[in-house]
């Protein structure tokens, strides 16, 4: 259906309760409807009213009740970003101005189910755990989103390689080696439960192999996060026995060595 021009309005708007109309909404409007979306920078207020103006008539009809244009959040607190273990509890906390606040925490840019007020829990940090954290605040109108605090779930040490151990011949040398991941780790390493003095590094190496290393050789890791232990590996120093020509047969003696050898010859 076509309009006549004698159905065109305007529409206006007051700040001041209907008392003004200094501004117009949109002129030359064609019935039966339209749909204005309020200005961000639209200043708050309390006492807003519409009307409709008509242009042939110049009759005129205003909104019953004035609606109000609520004052934007401002954010004050944002949360703040941690590092963490794993199993630590973490809260973030937000702030805003306004009344009858509602948030929105998020994880990574989606929402976090029933996250809705202006602080957020985590009950025991896991590695999943790690990423960025903002929340939506809003006080009716467009929200206010926080700065993103990031979490940080450091691992716990771990030993991902074991040490190997192995025979070496007396006056040899063996490496032990251990691969771990954690932060900031430090080692030591034992032979048969007791800590070996200086050997504090990944790798230990044995030189000059005598039968005082013989044992059971590990590693105990330690980190911002915890402690590992590896598995236990055994060292064997190996003596080469001596063949003796030219004496009387069924005569025993004794090589002396880092470990005592005998033979027969």
């Amino acid at each position: 259906q076509n309009n006549a021009p004698s159905d065109i309005v305007d529409i206006e708007l007051s700040s001041d309760n209907g008392l003004t109309w200094p501004t117009k909404i949109a002129t030359k409007v064609q019935p039966s409807s339209y749909v204005w979306h309020i200005p961000k920078d639209m200043t708050p207020g309390t006492t807003y009213k519409v009307r409709v103006y008509h242009l042939a008539s110049g009759i005129r009809d205003e909104s019953d009740a004035p609606f109000s244009v609520g004052v934007p959040v401002q954010i004050t607190e944002n949360p703040v970003s941690d590092s963490v273990c794993p199993g630590t509890r973490v809260r973030f906390k937000v702030k805003g101005t306004g009344t009858n606040l509602t948030y929105q925490w998020n994880f990574k840019g989606n929402k976090i189910s029933n996250a809705n007020s202006d602080s957020l829990v985590i009950a025991s940090a896991k590695a999943g755990d790690s990423g960025d954290y903002t929340c939506d605040v809003s006080a009716g109108c467009q929200p206010a989103t926080s700065q993103a605090a990031t979490l940080v779930v450091k691992p716990r040490p771990q030993v991902t390689q074991q040490p190997t151990g192995g025979e070496v011949a007396t006056g040899g040398t063996i490496t032990l080696k251990v691969v771990a991941v954690g932060r900031n780790l430090t080692y030591e390493w034992q032979q048969d439960g007791t800590k070996i003095g200086g050997a504090t590094t990944a790798e230990y190496t044995i030189t000059s192999a005598n039968g005082g290393n013989n044992g059971m050789y590990k590693v105990i890791i330690r980190g911002e996060c915890g402690v590992d232990s590896s598995v236990a590996v055994e060292v064997k120093v190996i003596t080469t026995s001596v063949n003796e020509p030219n004496l009387p047969g069924g005569v025993s003696f004794t090589l002396r060595s880092p470990i005592p050898a005998s033979d027969n010859v």
